[in-house]
């Protein structure tokens, strides 16, 4: 500890001879010292414990949360030595010896950054896009693909986790697509496979907003939040390919998607019936009162105020006819 002092003293004297001459050198002194302080024996202590983390673990990334096998919490105080750094109160000559630390940084998330990029850029050279596939590890040992992942995985977090400035420069990188992270969340899987279910059964994926599942889930509340967070532009692309490739799925709850949804039931009563006629007071098996819209398609015709689009639809369904059916006639 004593050479340490005698360093720290040295260094000391050395950067505030550089601070108040006019030269732009001044020369390490090496027959003086100036004393050191109880307190300055103390940050020297500490700056010790730094020096042994540095031993073990090769850089000074010292995790904030992280504490010595003593109970020091040696990650708050090397946040505060850059707190302090950055507010300009910690001594010069305590900075210059933290600098002589290997890997000591004073921004370490911005140098983390800095070497991704770095990394990225290499291999962007090389191949000729910025697209990093999920598992590649660099030559020196850098897991790219996780980065990238992680990155993707923070701007479709719901809350954005990456700034804006960081957002562009990756999307100034050729080839750099947000949409190379696929949610994994099993819960989202489960809830995808009650709605496929739903379309078997029902012929189509359009959910009212109350509508609940066999098994008690409110998978009508469940498409809501879908359809929600893609007006938000929170929905990953993935996700919103796949709700997109359900028959009858609909991203808005208009009157035309209303309609496109009761053909959709339509659609399934002919695949299971073999034709599209349908009785007045036919319910369809999610309780949509299937035979009620019919025969409105049909009054609607009868009034000339159907749309030619629609009443051109219906026409090419085997079994529609114009002609209200009773349940005695069926």
């Amino acid at each position: 500890m004593a050479a340490r002092i005698a360093h720290f003293a040295v260094v000391s004297a050395h950067v505030r001879a550089v601070k108040n001459s006019t030269a732009a050198y001044a020369p390490t002194p090496t027959t003086f010292a100036l004393p050191v302080t109880l307190r300055d024996e103390k940050w020297l202590v500490k700056l010790d414990r730094l020096d042994q983390y540095i031993d073990r673990t090769g850089n000074a990334l010292v995790p904030l949360q992280h504490k010595e096998p003593d109970g020091m919490e040696l990650g708050s105080w090397v946040r505060y030595q850059r707190r302090s750094y950055r507010i300009d109160t910690l001594a010069p000559e305590k900075a210059a010896t933290l600098e002589l630390r290997a890997g000591w940084s004073w921004d370490p998330d911005a140098d983390r950054w800095a070497n991704a990029i770095a990394h990225l850029d290499a291999f962007s050279a090389e191949n000729g896009t910025a697209w990093v596939p999920t598992l590649l590890v660099c030559q020196d040992g850098y897991r790219l693909g996780q980065w990238a992942n992680d990155q993707r995985r923070n701007y479709w977090s719901g809350t954005r986790n990456i700034s804006p400035e960081r957002i562009a420069s990756l999307e100034a990188r050729s080839g750099w697509a947000w949409n190379g992270w696929v949610p994994t969340s099993m819960s989202w899987r489960k809830a995808l496979a009650r709605l496929d279910e739903h379309v078997a059964e029902h012929g189509t994926a359009w959910v009212g907003n109350r509508y609940i599942h066999s098994d008690g889930f409110t998978l009508g509340r469940w498409a809501a939040v879908q359809r929600e967070r893609q007006r938000a532009g929170l929905l990953h692309p993935v996700r919103a390919v796949e709700l997109a490739s359900r028959p009858g799925w609909l991203w808005t709850a208009s009157r035309d998607g209303r309609w496109r949804a009761a053909v959709h039931r339509l659609d399934h009563h002919l695949a299971v019936h073999g034709t599209a006629r349908v009785i007045s007071t036919h319910v369809a098996p999610d309780g949509y009162l299937l035979g009620q819209w019919a025969a409105r398609q049909r009054r609607l015709h009868r009034l000339h105020q159907l749309n030619p689009d629609r009443v051109a639809e219906l026409e090419t369904k085997p079994g529609w006819d114009w002609v209200r059916r009773a349940a005695s006639q069926a």
